[in-house]
C-alpha cells in the first residue's frame, strides 16, 4: 500500500514536471531551456505591435484674411454758388470802365455781342424802390441794390425772342430788362414816379447765371440793368442773343 502510494506521488511529481517541462519558463526569443533533453520549444513570443500613432491633427487654414480697406476718402466740399469771387478768369483784376455819359445809360449792345464791365464807376441812380415802383423785383429787401448799376439800351431790330443773360462770379448781381419806348424819342431815363404801361422783367435769384427772356416787336427799347447787390462792386459779362 505504502509502494503504492509512493507510486502515485511519484506519478503526481513526474506529471507535474512534464507539464512544467512541456511549457517551459518564459525565455527571449531564441533561447533554448532545459539543457540536454532537447530543450524546449522557444516560444515565438509575438511582439505586440506598438500602439498605433495618432495621425497627426489637420493643419489650421491661413490666417484670417485683412481686413477691408477703408473706401477713398471724403469727397471735397461742393463749392459755393456765385458770388465768391473763385478762381474764374473773370474775376482776376479789375475791368475799367469809364462813367456813363449820358444821365443812365451807359451805352448800347446788339444781338449776338457780349460786353465785358465792371459796375464800380456805373451810376447810382436806381435802387430797391424804383425796382418796386416799376414792378421789377421778386426779392423783398429795401436794403438791396445800394451798389453802383450798369444800363445798356437795346433795340429790336426785328421782332421775336430777345435773351439777355448776365454772368457775375466775381460777386452776387441781379438783372432787369425794362420796356422803355421813352428813350429814343426824347432820351429821358426813368424814375421812381415813372408811369409805366410797359413791362419789366427780372432775375434776381443767387448764382452765377442770371438770364432775363422779352418777347420783342421790332423797334422796341429796353433798358437792362446789371446791378450789384447788398453794395457788390465788380466784374461781370453781358450777352445778348437774338432769335
Amino acid at each position: 500500500m505504502e509502494v503504492i502510494m509512493r507510486l502515485l506521488a511519484l506519478a503526481v511529481v513526474m506529471q507535474l514536471a512534464g507539464c512544467a517541462i512541456f511549457k517551459g519558463p518564459d525565455q527571449p526569443a531564441g533561447d533554448t531551456a532545459g539543457g540536454g533533453d532537447g530543450g524546449a520549444i522557444a516560444d515565438g513570443g509575438t511582439a505586440d505591435g506598438g500602439t498605433t500613432g495618432d495621425g497627426g491633427g489637420g493643419g489650421d487654414g491661413g490666417g484670417d484674411g485683412g481686413t477691408t480697406g477703408d473706401g477713398g476718402g471724403d469727397g471735397g466740399t461742393t463749392g459755393d454758388g456765385g458770388g465768391d469771387g473763385g478762381s474764374d478768369p473773370l474775376c482776376d483784376g479789375v475791368v475799367h470802365q469809364p462813367a456813363a455819359t449820358d444821365e443812365c445809360v451807359y451805352s448800347r449792345i446788339h444781338c449776338g455781342e457780349t460786353v465785358t464791365g465792371n459796375t464800380s464807376q456805373g451810376t447810382t441812380l436806381y435802387d430797391y424802390y424804383d425796382y418796386l415802383a416799376w414792378y421789377c423785383l421778386n426779392r423783398r429787401d429795401g436794403n438791396a441794390w445800394k451798389a453802383p448799376e450798369r444800363v445798356y439800351e437795346f433795340e429790336a431790330p426785328e421782332a421775336g425772342i430777345v435773351e439777355f443773360t448776365l454772368y457775375s462770379p466775381c460777386a452776387e448781381m441781379d438783372l432787369r430788362a425794362l420796356r422803355w419806348d421813352w428813350w429814343d424819342s426824347d432820351g429821358d431815363c426813368p424814375t421812381e414816379d415813372s408811369t409805366l404801361a410797359v413791362n419789366c422783367e427780372v432775375d434776381d435769384g443767387n448764382g452765377d447765371t442770371s438770364v432775363v427772356t422779352v418777347d420783342a416787336s421790332k423797334g422796341n427799347h429796353y433798358l437792362v440793368f446789371v446791378d450789384g447787390v447788398d453794395g457788390a462792386e465788380d466784374n461781370f459779362q453781358l450777352t445778348v442773343t437774338c432769335d
